[in-house]
């Protein structure tokens, strides 16, 4: 499939531009890569559409750690992940996502990370790191816990807010098992919140150091949903529960 890429550097020279003041033109910025059929515009559009009436939802400015930007995220990742066709190659190059968040989706991305006296961050546009993309965030969240049966598939994705998805799911390495990401946010978030202190004094925070731990030497690939619940019970012994948070 043929698709648009922007490489980190034309993305931070793109950017600095216009926040200049400038409208520059996209020629000499975008690479077209890869053969075929083009990745569909008219989808990557109605997603932007979508995008935009949810962010109407919300307040017209965020502040700094704003809980409503998490709330956004668990809302928008649903339309993400629905509207955007899935291709292997194209979603395996950070410049398609760098490419999305800055020509497509500044608007969202400024809204969620900027404000008026701040931009957002090159990280939230991808630039630095993949997993900060607040695009391919949004969709890997929604991958990730993805739960085919359920008759909300997206049941798991809309819980918890931005430090469990960022600290403790896209940031750990083990939480690249599917099974094991879902039985982590199905265990953490309990109907009436969290069920540890999320707080790195003896909580969430202790149980990922002791995952960790437990990953050079269980293969967690290999065990069901109810196993995995149950290592993440045995390993939360003894840590603060949420509801006694100081």
């Amino acid at each position: 499939m043929r698709y648009q890429s922007m490489d980190s550097s034309k993305a931070k020279r793109f950017i600095q531009l216009r926040r200049e003041g400038q409208e520059p033109a996209l020629d000499g910025f975008v690479d077209t890569k890869g053969s075929g059929p083009e990745y569909p515009i008219d989808l990557v559009q109605k997603l932007r559409a979508e995008l935009l009436a949810i962010r109407l939802k919300y307040p017209a400015e965020l502040k700094e750690k704003d809980r409503n930007g998490g709330r956004f995220e668990a809302e928008a990742c649903e339309k993400v992940h629905q509207i955007l066709p899935f291709d292997a190659q194209v979603f395996a190059d950070s410049g398609f996502w760098v490419w999305l968040a800055v020509t497509q989706l500044s608007e969202i991305v400024e809204w969620r990370h900027g404000g008026t006296d701040r931009w957002a961050k090159l990280l939230n546009y991808g630039i630095g790191n993949r997993t900060e993309n607040l695009v391919f965030r949004m969709w890997l969240r929604a991958d990730l816990v993805f739960d085919q049966a359920a008759e909300d598939p997206y049941w798991l994705a809309k819980r918890g807010d931005q430090d469990l998805w960022r600290s403790h799911v896209f940031r750990q390495d083990y939480t690249n098992v599917r099974e094991f990401a879902r039985a982590l946010v199905n265990f953490q978030c309990l109907p009436e919140g969290y069920r540890l202190h999320p707080s790195n004094e003896n909580g969430m925070r202790v149980l990922a150091k002791r995952i960790k731990r437990l990953r050079a030497n269980i293969v967690f690939e290999f065990l069901s949903t109810s196993q995995l619940t149950d290592l993440l019970t045995q390993q939360s012994a003894g840590l603060e529960a949420a509801g006694n948070a100081k």
